[in-house]
């Protein structure tokens, strides 16, 4: 019986804590971008040095509801939540080191400014703003508020490799109190990093190129997620900055004027996830099938986002993704307890902006 209720409040976990994987994740795309070695491609390649400090703003919308069923139910919690954050981050490069041996350097004739190299970097979440409505008093709700403003203030550190890989994430279990949440961020977080790698011979204008990435830490078994990108054109980074700026209820905070001289690349990617193919264990995970429980059902999501990376800098000048997941999912243990059925269907919206350096003092 215990183990049908932690089944059910790790699907939970998966469902609510994706708006915060988001965050986490864009910290690993904020690569520098190579200035283009020709007017026909520009080749991506991280370059960080110790000392660097960055600013951004993610404001998040998430509209979820759910439904749970069968040996454990909750008819008192609320059925809709409605969360609306805006996160504050400061972004510090604490070290950078070579590239390990045999990684690939992508910039064409590299040289002491552009090789590939390591770099361990410290994300801070100075200001944590967030509204969390339910559609009837529940304290998973209440919770979940609490766990977002207890963001403020806390850091997680991680090393993003030459190739863009990322690894050693350390910070998570101080930032969230579940240590299932932080175990499932964790392993999503690392898995999905490698969503920022782009080809190796360069992107140009109208090109398009895919991804695909096994997901083990879902809790459906074969859930694959793609993406395709497209360079779509050049055109001015801040054009959309202001209109896409904050979605949250609070005051937003003044951004700044667009920079009619800055100029960025215009990538679209869309993404799926879905499940595909079986195995002799059906969609259990073996991090469900050990502990006596078997997984069945679906989960999928699908979105698209536009980033504008600046030609100039190479850093991302601002993020726009929307994207919709639905969970049908039942667990039942191997000891016929009856089995818990969970839906959830989730409707997100992110905003993230590079915000502009304070003046020096005089």
């Amino acid at each position: 019986m215990r183990m049908l209720a932690d089944a059910r409040v790790w699907a939970q976990v998966w469902a609510r804590v994706w708006p915060l994987g988001l965050s986490l994740l864009f910290l690993t795309s904020v690569a520098r971008v190579a200035a283009p070695q020709s007017a026909e491609r520009l080749h991506p390649a991280p370059h960080y040095y110790a000392g660097q400090t960055l600013h951004y703003q993610i404001d998040f919308r998430t509209r979820s509801s759910s439904h749970t069923s069968g040996f454990i139910s909750n008819p008192q919690g609320a059925s809709q939540i409605d969360l609306s954050a805006t996160l504050l981050l400061r972004l510090d490069i604490l070290s950078t080191l070579p590239a390990s041996a045999g990684a690939t350097v992508i910039a064409p004739a590299p040289t002491a400014q552009n090789k590939l190299r390591r770099a361990r970097m410290r994300a801070t979440y100075e200001k944590s703003t967030v509204a969390v409505r339910g559609d009837s008093y529940d304290p998973a709700v209440a919770d979940l508020e609490k766990q977002y403003r207890k963001l403020e203030g806390r850091a997680v550190e991680f090393t993003i490799e030459a190739d863009g890989a990322v690894d050693e994430v350390t910070g998570l279990d101080e930032i969230l109190d579940d240590p299932r949440a932080a175990a499932a961020i964790r392993g999503w977080f690392t898995q999905l990093a490698s969503g920022t790698e782009f080809p190796s011979e360069g992107i140009a204008l109208g090109q398009t190129w895919s991804k695909e990435r096994q997901m083990p830490e879902s809790p459906l078994a074969h859930t694959i997620l793609r993406s395709s990108s497209t360079y779509v054109r050049n055109g001015n980074c801040r054009e959309n900055t202001a209109a896409e700026s904050a979605v949250g209820d609070g005051p937003v905070p003044a951004l700044p004027s667009p920079d009619a001289a800055e100029q960025c690349a215009e990538i679209v990617t869309r993404f799926q996830m879905k499940q595909e193919g079986n195995s002799k264990h059906g969609q259990t995970p073996d991090a469900l099938r050990t502990r006596g429980l078997r997984s069945s059902g679906s989960w999928t999501s699908s979105g698209e986002s536009l980033t504008y990376l600046s030609l100039t800098t190479g850093l991302p000048v601002s993020v726009t993704q929307t994207g919709a997941d639905e969970m049908n999912m039942t667990i039942a243990a191997t000891i016929g307890v009856e089995p818990v059925h969970y839906t959830a269907q989730t409707h997100s919206e992110t905003h993230v902006t590079l915000l502009p350096e304070a003046p020096a003092a005089q």
